[in-house]
């Protein structure tokens, strides 16, 4: 999947190649961050019920999945859905590594391991 800095790089690339405009191009992050943020809410409830390690492995698997079909999108409007469904999918990951932090790290290290977890995150995108 592209990650928003990947993906905003790419905006040129969309606004020739699907003939959209350069607002209508960065629907390709917003779709992607947008359901990916929702989604952590559920995924989390989910791995409490099924397990963290499935949860992992079934949003990295699925994700890379989307990733790679919206690689091969043939319409405008088919990836925008397959990076919808690719930041659904990746809310298991956050989900279930911010809880894992939480358990791991003492208490009064927490804000901090978190932080370094969301700054890691966003630069590695």
């Amino acid at each position: 999947m592209l990650a928003p800095l990947q993906c905003a790089a790419a905006a040129p690339f969309f606004t020739g190649h699907f003939a959209v405009s350069p607002e209508t191009a960065s629907l390709a992050v917003s779709l992607a961050t947008g359901p990916m943020a929702i989604g952590i809410i559920f995924a989390g409830w989910i791995a409490d019920r099924v397990g963290r390690r499935p949860i992992m492995v079934f949003s990295l698997a699925s994700a890379a999945v989307y990733g790679s079909l919206a690689g091969l999108a043939p319409s405008w409007e088919s990836l925008l859905l397959l990076r919808c469904l690719a930041g659904i999918a990746l809310a298991g990951v956050p989900a279930v590594a911010m809880a894992y932090v939480s358990e791991e790290v003492v208490p009064s290290a927490i804000s901090p391991a978190m932080g370094l977890f969301i700054a890691g995150s966003a630069l590695a995108g």
